[in-house]
């Protein structure tokens, strides 16, 4: 019996014996979580239970007492392809009502896996008191009111701070428009394009409204100092009933609301800052990856630091560090530099190069570290990365000048033993000799060479092919998926297509591929800059998609997507 035939039986029985096993085996999960962990009594949380990779409908969730169901289920599902393998993700949604204050437990919602029963996490939720009639008595009034909240009241230069624009509303909003922004005096904006967050119920003064952000800015403090932030205008449309409404037009009435003041406190960083402090202001992580395989004397260790965490994009710098003894030194360079818009605020990543020359034989140990501000505590934090072990061997240097000399004397004894050998004539055969099978050898090598030139192409255009055919896939599943009205299905097979297109047309590895890393290739090939910016505009859009929930107008970001093939083809 061949190998290929026991292995096939052997699957199968083992998919007879152990079907869970083969549902469950893919990078199975099943939680449960909530969209906050503290809310006021009066408020309302989401509870969503997802289950990736698992197929069951038969789901259980726990007694959500004392909490009230005010929404939901509300049932959605993906299916995703990713390098060739399919993953799939099933959520369920309640929103609950808090009615009464104090710690609680939900105890884990549970599936049926064939035979078997799994279970998610728990969770706890603490419902601490409403606020009382006085606090609102000021900021919320009449059946419809704007506020502007901010995440915190004092702050850094450098810092993010988030600006909310909340509405509370008795009433139906047929539409709104800000008529004015804050002052961005000694402040860098950022508004979250596209935010979106679900609607509360919180009663205030006896009455009960709903609250919603309906827009989040990110404010960044240039200079310290005290600032007042607002009061921002607002104009909205209220529908009203008259003869003349009707199911689909209905008029509305004009109102005007005005929101708070608040007042903002920066600071200018704290000093002494240490020596290694990277400029951000915020929650940093660490991570650094060296060449671990021995070097010798004289070449070049390499460490890659990649920075991750919150602050501004542009404050965040390459920290410096103490280096042992016995290593020179570079400068690093910044290889990746992402800065990525989500709903909490702004996350940032800056990738660099160090470059170290070990002047000694022995073992170094490198442990790369930086420090940041955390504007909770206002006090310099240390983020390391663990120390990093390198072994320099000996190996090819280069010689030193009584070497060199010593070698020279050695060639030019042997060059002169030559000129005086008797029997010279016999250079002079192997010369010839030599000669004549050096131009046999390079008419072969040239026909060879021709050979090999042309099989270099037919393999380039075959790869030319493959991307343009796994490319034009792509496009089509992207296509359907916009008829199917699944965005996010969509932007996996449009940043597929694109990226799918570039790989298989310059066979990059897959370890290597990342935006920047194309763009950069794209750049060494000398790619118009139009094309470039059509393909890095399409893998924002994604990342949008992906991160914030933001799927902008997909019919334009499908076009864009066609004519970067189409333009990388001719």
């Amino acid at each position: 019996m061949k190998a290929s035939l026991r292995i096939g039986i052997f699957l199968i029985l083992c998919f007879w014996i152990c079907p869970d096993a083969v549902i469950l085996g893919q990078s199975s999960r099943f939680y449960m979580e909530s969209d906050r962990s503290k809310v006021q009594e009066g408020e309302t949380i989401v509870i969503t239970a997802v289950m990736e990779n698992i197929n069951s409908d038969a789901i259980e969730m726990p007694d959500f007492t004392p909490f009230q169901i005010v929404g939901g289920p509300s049932k959605a599902s993906s299916i995703s392809f990713v390098n060739g393998k399919k993953s799939s993700s099933v959520s369920y949604q309640y929103i609950l009502l808090a009615t009464q204050k104090g710690k609680f437990k939900l105890n884990p919602a549970s599936a049926h896996i064939g035979s078997k029963k799994i279970y998610t996490n728990d969770l706890n939720i603490e419902v601490t008191q409403g606020s009382t009639p006085a606090t609102f008595a000021d900021d919320v009034s009449g059946d419809i009111s704007l506020k502007i909240e901010i995440s915190s009241k004092t702050g850094y230069t450098g810092q993010q701070i988030l600006l909310d624009y909340v509405i509370y509303t008795r009433e139906n909003i047929a539409s709104y428009d800000f008529i004015n922004q804050p002052n961005a005096d000694g402040f860098f904006i950022q508004p979250v394009n596209n935010f979106q967050s679900p609607a509360q119920k919180k009663k205030i003064n006896g009455k009960e409204y709903y609250t919603q952000i309906i827009a989040r800015q990110i404010l960044y403090p240039q200079k310290s100092g005290n600032y007042t932030i607002g009061p921002i205008n607002m104009r909205a449309d209220i529908p009203i009933n008259n003869s003349r409404s009707s199911f689909f037009f209905r008029d509305t009435k004009p109102v005007t609301l005005s929101s708070n003041s608040i007042q903002l406190k920066v600071e200018d960083l704290p000093v002494p800052q240490p020596a290694n402090f990277c400029g951000a202001v915020g929650e940093i992580t660490l991570s650094a990856t060296v060449n671990k395989a021995p070097v010798s004397k004289g070449e070049a260790i390499v460490m890659h630091m990649q920075i991750e965490g919150s602050g501004d994009p542009k404050a965040v710098k390459a920290p410096k560090f103490s280096v042992p003894d016995g290593l020179e030194a570079y400068e690093p360079t910044l290889l990746k530099d992402e800065s990525t818009l989500q709903n909490t605020g702004m996350s940032v990543i800056k990738l660099y190069e160090y470059i170290f020359i070990p002047k000694e034989l022995k073992i170094y140990e490198i442990k790369p570290e930086l420090s940041y501000l955390d504007p909770g505590s206002k006090t310099y934090k240390t983020a390391t990365a663990g120390a990093l072990t390198i072994n320099v061997v000996q190996g090819n240097v280069p010689l030193t000048d009584n070497e060199q000399l010593n070698n020279q004397n050695k060639y030019a004894v042997r060059e002169n033993y030559t000129v005086f050998n008797p029997v010279n004539y016999q250079w002079n055969y192997y010369l010839y000799f030599s000669f004549i099978s050096g131009i046999i050898l390079l008419t072969w090598g040239g026909i060879m060479l021709k050979k090999r030139k042309t099989k270099a192409e037919e393999t380039e255009n075959i790869s030319f092919n493959k991307a343009e055919s796994v490319a034009q896939r792509h496009l089509a599943k992207a296509a359907a998926f916009i008829k199917d009205n699944q965005p996010k299905a969509f932007y996996e097979e449009i940043a597929s297509a694109t990226t799918g297109y570039v790989i298989k047309k310059f066979n990059i590895p897959h370890s290597e591929v990342s935006v920047s890393n194309i763009v950069r290739l794209l750049q060494d090939k000398n790619t118009p800059s139009n094309i470039i910016r059509d393909y890095e505009w399409i893998h924002k859009q994604a990342e949008l998609a992906r991160f914030a929930g933001t799927y902008g107008d997909i019919r334009e970001v499908y076009d864009v997507a066609v004519r970067f093939i189409s333009e990388m083809t001719s």
